[in-house]
């Protein structure tokens, strides 16, 4: 992940590095205890993760990174029924 992240940013000048993830949120019976906030915790240089998988949670959460940046996951409740709309501002 760190190695995309900073080729988006840095040698592709991407603005924002956003994360689609279906690791979910808090659930650690699924992918080798892996979900959204261990990802963020072992990455740097990603503005956002938008989440799914996790049916139990919805919101706005704040993770902090390698680098100590806070990075917000998002997570939808499922099949459409919580939508967000966010603005990213750096």
């Amino acid at each position: 992940m760190n190695h995309y992240a900073k080729l988006l940013r840095y040698e592709l000048n991407c603005d924002y590095i956003v994360v689609l993830s279906h690791l979910g949120l808090h659930d650690d019976t699924i992918f080798n205890n892996v979900d959204d906030s261990t990802l963020i915790a072992n990455s740097k240089d990603i503005d956002i993760v938008l989440g799914g998988h996790t049916h139990q949670y919805n919101g706005v959460f704040k993770f902090t990174d390698l680098e100590g940046d806070t990075v917000s996951a998002i997570q939808e409740y499922k099949a459409g029924q919580k939508i967000y709309s966010i603005t990213i501002k750096k």
